[in-house]
């Protein structure tokens, strides 16, 4: 092998070959960040780049070397994959160790953690922990081996089909698995910022060790197949092309070439005229199938009544949290699930988070977070709503849940940021909320009472929190964070805090109080608390 690479040398370097191959690795990225994420990044981009540059050029080297060292086609396909492998694996796996070294002594590693406590932190304290990192990596491996047969292809047409199926079947691969993950994931867990495949495999957890290893020998099986097959289609691409020699094709070829100049343009310029009118043809069944289509899908519509709009908002960016606005009234989200879109809910339309557009097709087919309420007479679900589609939640109407008043019967009380988010979408480190405790919160609520809530208070406000009690500290702090009670909610504009609605400014005791617990500077507002 090593003697083969020596005697094919380097082929011709050009500059449409290095756009190729930077095009190709940013591709890959992008694809690997956006549907497997945490393994591919900076890495495969390397990878990628680094591999399909070299070997492209040692698969297009002009040099014959058949005399001095005899080979076939087959063979120099399976030295130029070895070549790709390894020079893949080689610079994923350096560049993978040089991004990990420079977060760990940089900004990311802000509690100086050693080398072994920092890839604990970041991929699992055991080996069995970080069994979704392995799947991830097979998958971001299995995905840059089965693009090998871009290096040996040898029509610009044929390259860019390859990569789109390859592409597209690595995608609804990974949706496989997603939906998969997902199935088993609690309603609650939903709720969380989850979007990549290795996302979704780090929130639904693997129950046992040897269910783990199994995926994981599984998977590096069917990454050992994708390699056999990628070979095996080379070989075919790689292969010296048959000539067809029939005496049928031998006789065509011989008319053509009698023909005068004249005769041969005349023949192009019919050849020119059917491809017209066959691709005008195709326009046109495509237009008019795109028609029907239209025409069905709305007589669909008007007899099942299943053209929905947005009826309900979020009023605020925590989707988590925060409050909605119905019929212009307002609900927060409670700690139960009904079910009403599989027990006979009716769907009242669609629920959007702040600002969002609902009418786009893209919202209809991916996400469509339907609005739905209870259709029995049961008074336990009167004033209840459910949000259900690509997100999931329950709310109650707040005057009901002030009424009720179950934050009373809890001992941990949190302060949420609008903006709160989690550090990592699996890991139980958390920001954009405060522990507060349960006086400040007694007071509060003594001193303005009934809060009667304003939609309105809701488009105009500065910064908003949240107030939600827990009966312990691990529903905040755990890997899943569930609602908890609703207490009520702290609107900030032109540096005055407001509870609940712009008539009830916090001031006094309980406005020191509260910009001790936000870390607020306590100088400014002193006159306001004296008086």
């Amino acid at each position: 092998m090593l003697r083969y690479f020596q005697l094919k040398g380097r082929g011709e370097e050009t500059e449409i070959h290095a756009i190729v191959s930077l095009l190709l690795a940013i591709y890959c990225m992008i694809f690997s960040n956006e549907l497997i994420g945490g393994m591919g990044g900076l890495p495969i981009w390397s990878g990628i780049l680094l591999s399909y540059y070299i070997m492209r050029l040692v698969a297009k080297s002009k040099s014959n070397i058949c005399h001095t060292l005899p080979i076939g086609s087959r063979k120099e396909v399976d030295y130029i994959l070895c070549g790709y492998i390894l020079i893949f694996m080689v610079s994923w796996g350096i560049v993978k160790i040089m991004v990990v070294a420079s977060r760990m002594i940089g900004w990311s590693n802000l509690n100086g953690m050693s080398p072994g406590e920092y890839i604990d932190s970041i991929y699992g304290s055991s080996l069995f922990e970080r069994w979704a990192y392995f799947i991830a990596w097979i998958i971001v491996a299995a995905f840059a081996i089965s693009l090998f047969p871009l290096v040996v292809i040898k029509t610009k047409r044929f390259f860019m089909l390859y990569l789109l199926i390859d592409s597209g079947i690595f995608y609804v691969v990974c949706k496989v698995i997603i939906v998969t993950c997902g199935s088993f994931l609690p309603q609650k867990n939903r709720r969380m910022h989850i979007k990549t495949l290795l996302d979704y495999m780090l929130v639904c957890h693997m129950p046992r060790r040897l269910v783990a290893t199994g995926i994981i020998g599984l998977m590096g099986i069917g990454l050992a197949l994708i390699v056999l097959l990628v070979r095996k289609i080379s070989h075919v691409i790689y292969a010296p092309s048959k000539v067809n020699t029939s005496n049928k094709k031998l006789k065509k070829i011989k008319e053509y070439i009698e023909l005068s100049q004249e005769e041969k343009k005349a023949h192009k310029i019919k050849k020119l005229k059917i491809t017209v009118s066959v691709l005008f043809a195709i326009f046109c069944l495509g237009v008019g199938l795109v028609k029907i289509g239209k025409i069905i899908k709305y007589n669909i519509q008007d007899e099942e009544g299943v053209s929905y709009v947005k009826v309900a908002e979020c009023l605020t960016n925590d989707k988590a949290f925060g409050p909605i606005c119905y019929k212009n009234k307002i609900y927060v989200p409670i700690d139960e699930t009904f079910n009403f879109d599989k027990n006979g809910g009716k769907p009242l339309g669609y629920l959007g988070y702040k600002g969002q557009n609902c009418q786009t097709q893209l919202y209809k087919l991916t996400i469509g977070n339907m609005l739905y309420k209870n259709m029995n007479d049961d008074p336990k679900y009167k004033y209840c709503l459910e949000m259900s589609g690509a997100d999931y939640n329950s709310y109650k109407r707040v005057d009901k849940v002030e009424k009720e008043a179950f934050y009373k019967q809890d001992k941990v009380f949190v302060l949420w940021d609008e903006d709160w988010i989690n550090e990592t979408s699996y890991g139980a480190d958390k920001t954009g909320y405060t522990i507060i405790e349960k006086g400040f919160v007694e007071r509060l609520v003594e001193r303005f009472g009934k809060i009667k809530y304003n939609p309105n208070d809701f488009k105009s406000y500065d910064t908003y929190f949240t107030i939600r009690s827990y009966q312990e500290s691990k529903s905040v702090n755990g890997s899943e964070i569930v609602n908890g009670n609703w207490v009520g909610c702290i609107l900030v504009k032109n540096n005055k805090f407001y509870f609940g609605n712009f008539k009830n400014q916090i001031t006094g005791i309980e406005l020191k109080e509260l910009l001790d617990i936000l870390g607020g500077n306590i100088n400014q507002p002193l006159k306001t608390i004296k008086k």
